[in-house]
């Protein structure tokens, strides 16, 4: 997804916001000689007082690692009693289905 459209959408990749400097990867590969981290979170950006910590973690796998993201979860959040279902009536607004076409 291009960095204008994370803008626009109002996300934050919440690893890079907690760690700016830190380099860290999820994938590597020794054969081709290749780390990135193609494994993050994106939150909205009025989520980020929520988050307590973001972490890379080593796995079994040798050439992945795993990440981890805690939440805190506080008294603004209210469920709402019963099941939650999507408006299919959505698809037949232009302007909600011009947000998905252009990712």
């Amino acid at each position: 997804m291009a960095i204008n459209k994370l803008q626009e959408l109002g996300l934050v990749d919440v690893y890079r916001v907690l760690q700016p400097k830190k380099k860290a990867f999820t994938y590597e590969s020794k054969s081709l000689k290749v780390k990135s981290r193609i494994d993050f979170f994106l939150i909205v950006q009025s989520l980020k007082p929520n988050i307590r910590t973001a972490e890379i973690c080593s796995l079994i796998a040798p050439d992945h690692k795993a990440i981890y993201l805690s939440v805190e979860i506080n008294d603004a959040f209210h469920c709402s009693p019963g099941t939650w279902k999507f408006n299919n009536q959505l698809l037949e607004d232009e302007k909600y289905a011009q947000l998905f076409t252009g990712c």
